[in-house]
């Protein structure tokens, strides 16, 4: 079954780990990354993408940044099913 929002919400930690104009030489965009860690298990994903410096003319942070996360949101709601429904002995410690 596929992952709602709100249980990707409840389950999944989203931080802002990158923001910046790109390439450093002559910016054509922003590139905008987020790291996702599962709350309980160790699984954590890290994706970028840019956003167009046309397309994100006089929007604040903020709105760059949620114009980055609309672009990889279907790719990390799809890790994360895969995740939230992974047996949990997966990662345990086993005693031999």
């Amino acid at each position: 079954m596929a992952l709602d929002l709100t249980t990707f919400r409840d389950n999944f930690n989203v931080k802002v780990a990158r923001f910046e104009l790109y390439p450093s030489q002559e910016p054509t965009s922003y590139c905008v990354g987020f790291i996702v860690k599962h709350n309980t298990k160790s699984d954590s994903r890290y994706l970028d993408t840019c956003v167009p410096l046309a397309d994100a003319d006089g929007l604040t942070n903020g709105e760059i940044t949620q114009l980055g996360w609309n672009t990889l949101e279907t790719n990390y709601l799809t890790w994360a099913n895969t995740v939230q429904n992974k047996n949990d002995i997966v990662g345990s410690t086993f005693s031999v």
